[in-house]
């Protein structure tokens, strides 16, 4: 096992030689990751370093986005970003599909607003595709030609939870066996009877890094003292955390006179599946995060919020909107203290943070 006097040695040596950049940082995740420990403080602050491995991170997982399937039409097709992959979403009437925005002719962006035809023609060379995206014709090419899987357009992995259609390009693990865990432990929860709550669904900016974000989310050691109204309402003494393979699971009790699970003491579950899918449980409904990395200190923040009919959400210091704000203005502080240099690396609890220790091992994997 290398000490860190062992692991800064060698990072001197790999400034002698010049060595810097994603290279540099490549070789000290791999010393980190013999070591057990965290991310340096370079992931948040360079972005030679931040981009690549954040792209890799995030093509590799799951994103997500809200769809409401009923506004969409047969034929429909909808441009969608993905950091820097294009996408399309397409209905056939039957089923959604959500393909590669890129020609594989020439590389032409094949949508730039929403369309609603049969199928899909690029406006470079005229090669078009059907809305599964098979390659159906292309000036120049014979059918023989075309029969090349090559020339389709990729069909995205999809997963659907409620109104919220999840995607990865190439997935390092099943969204939906996460998902089975998750409605198994949360069996006695009635999915079907939630209701979208747009007034209480917000977007939110924060000039952070994202990963900051994720950190605070998974572990409770802040709530007393950031969070003093849902302190109220939880016993922190009872809070757990739960490592999964890909997800962690929090957990704690309700005060006594505090709401709870029916036939239960439990007033909330924290679901976190990297990287950054959040479902917190309560006993008025769900409330989902979905987090992303615009730049390397700009995230944004999707926060759904679904009640049962006639549930009352609190209106008080411990309601979900108060508890997010709370937490930007926690996590905004971070961002400025991470630029001390003073301030090296966090040490973290065994106890209360290996939430926070299971994201950044996930993290280095994809160095």
């Amino acid at each position: 096992m290398l000490g860190m006097v062992q692991a800064n040695q060698y990072l001197r040596l790999f400034k002698k030689e010049q060595i810097c950049g994603l290279f540099y940082f490549t070789i000290w995740a791999l010393i980190l990751i013999k070591m057990d420990t965290l991310i340096p403080k370079a992931y948040y602050f360079d972005k030679t370093i931040f981009q690549p491995i954040t792209q890799k991170i995030f093509d590799s997982t799951w994103s997500c986005f809200q769809l409401n399937q009923n506004s969409m039409n047969q034929n429909d097709c909808i441009p969608i970003e993905h950091y820097n992959t294009p996408l399309l979403l397409s209905y056939n009437g039957n089923k959604l599909n959500l393909l590669s925005n890129v020609c594989t002719h020439r590389a032409h962006i094949l949508l730039d607003k929403k369309t609603n035809s049969n199928c899909i023609r690029c406006p470079y060379h005229g090669r078009r595709f059907d809305l599964d995206g098979r390659c159906q014709s292309s000036p120049g090419f014979s059918k023989e030609e075309l029969k090349n899987s090559k020339n389709n357009l990729l069909n995205l992995n999809q997963y659907q939870f409620l109104d919220l259609f999840f995607y990865s390009i190439k997935p390092d693990f099943e969204l939906k066996h996460i998902f089975n865990a998750i409605k198994k432990t949360m069996s006695f929860f009635d999915h079907d009877d939630l209701i979208y709550e747009k007034a209480l669904s917000k977007t939110f900016v924060y000039d952070i890094n994202w990963a900051l974000y994720c950190e605070n989310y998974l572990e409770g050691l802040h709530i007393p003292f950031v969070h003093k109204g849902l302190a109220k309402h939880i016993n922190i003494a009872s809070y757990k955390t739960f490592v999964k393979k890909n997800f962690v699971l929090q957990q704690a009790e309700a005060h006594p006179n505090q709401d709870s699970f029916v036939n239960s003491n439990i007033g909330a579950y924290y679901f976190w599946i990297f990287p950054g899918i959040m479902l917190n449980y309560y006993p008025w409904g769900l409330s989902v995060n979905i987090v992303t990395a615009l730049e390397i200190q700009k995230t944004k923040i999707q926060y759904f919020v679904y009640k049962f009919p006639n549930a009352a959400i609190a209106d008080d210091d411990a309601s979900v909107l108060n508890v997010e704000l709370e937490d930007q203005k926690a996590v905004e502080s971070v961002q400025k203290g991470l630029h001390s240099s003073l301030f090296n690396q966090p040490s973290l609890s065994d106890q209360y943070e290996k939430g926070v220790k299971k994201f950044h091992q996930l993290i280095l994997n994809y160095f």
